[in-house]
């Protein structure tokens, strides 16, 4: 039977979500870089209500022992969605009280979008066992793998080698915010769950958190126009290299590789010991290369599960 019952998280239970997080990622990685900013940036993201797209689960005693969120963007029904267990032999338990509400609230917003095929998108440690098993027991299927990747930045970093003619600049807010995120999105427009994201929405989740340092992020320009991006930002002693980007015209002139040596040499001279980026480990760019020669190795391996959505949840 069990020990908690669930509802909707409220703004007080943000440290303690944090603390949950962090403890799911200690148990996977032995490391954690979980922290309150990334709780909160999710409850601002656009239409997402937290009284309606997020639970927790809650001892008696008040401990919050699950937490689970869902999303949908506003172009099309590909669902985005986490949920967290504390570590050990409840994962089941609590996960099966949290999974159902993730999905019933999954199949309402695809609602929205009749005759479209939705899915609902979950992310599981490579090494949470009893997360995946879950996930499979309710018709969950794995359909990509994504790595995070770190360095270190203590000695010399390699100067950044930019082609004649073009121009590097830190992101001037709010000047460049359409710039960045016409760059953004050209380059990204191929990848995998690529989905066009409105201005306004990407302003938000980009760079409405806190951790954003527009002071370390670049924008490149040739003739005027803007080529090439990248956002970066700062927790703890980490700089998080978020997105990095080329539009796909200017490609083959090294400005990716020339972006993240720029970012490490600013994270450098900010006096952070880390850097760190998340990537598609079957990115058609072939970006895994390019880090891995950079200093970048693979840290944590992260599964996306999705599901089919239409279907009776847990069928």
């Amino acid at each position: 039977m069990s020990r908690h019952t669930v509802r909707a998280p409220r703004p007080e239970d943000a440290p303690a979500i944090a603390a949950l997080l962090v403890a799911c990622d200690i148990a996977e990685h032995g490391a954690s870089d979980s922290t309150e900013t990334d709780v909160r940036a999710i409850w601002s993201w656009p239409r997402f209500d937290r009284e309606q797209d997020a639970w927790v689960a809650v001892t008696p005693e008040g401990g919050i022992v699950g937490y689970g969120w869902v999303w949908c963007r506003r172009s099309c029904p590909l669902l985005d969605a986490g949920f967290y267990t504390r570590p050990g032999p409840e994962t089941a338990t609590i996960g099966s009280d949290l999974l159902p509400r993730l999905e019933d609230r999954a199949c309402a917003l695809a609602a929205a979008f009749p005759g479209e095929a939705a899915a609902l998108g979950l992310a599981c440690a490579r090494p949470n066992r009893a997360k995946r098993d879950l996930l499979e027991a309710r018709g969950y299927t794995q359909v990509r793998t994504f790595f995070r990747m770190e360095r270190s930045l203590e000695g010399g970093i390699p100067p950044p080698a930019w082609p004649p003619d073009f121009e590097v600049a830190p992101v001037r807010r709010p000047d460049d915010d359409a710039d960045v995120h016409a760059t953004l999105q050209d380059a990204f427009s191929e990848h995998y769950r690529y989905m066009p994201e409105p201005l306004a929405d990407w302003i938000v989740r980009a760079f409405g958190r806190e951790d954003f340092a527009p002071e370390l992020s670049r924008i490149v320009r040739r003739g005027g126009e803007a080529v090439a991006a990248v956002t970066n930002y700062v927790t703890g002693h980490e700089g998080y290299v978020g997105m990095v980007g080329v539009r796909r015209a200017w490609r083959r002139h090294g400005l990716a590789t020339a972006l993240l040596l720029e970012s490490f040499r600013a994270f450098q001279t900010r006096g952070l010991a880390n850097a760190g980026l998340g990537v598609d480990s079957e990115n058609q760019d072939n970006a895994t290369r390019l880090y891995e020669r950079q200093g970048m190795r693979v840290t944590q391996t992260h599964d996306l599960f999705e599901k089919r959505l239409g279907s009776r949840p847990g069928a």
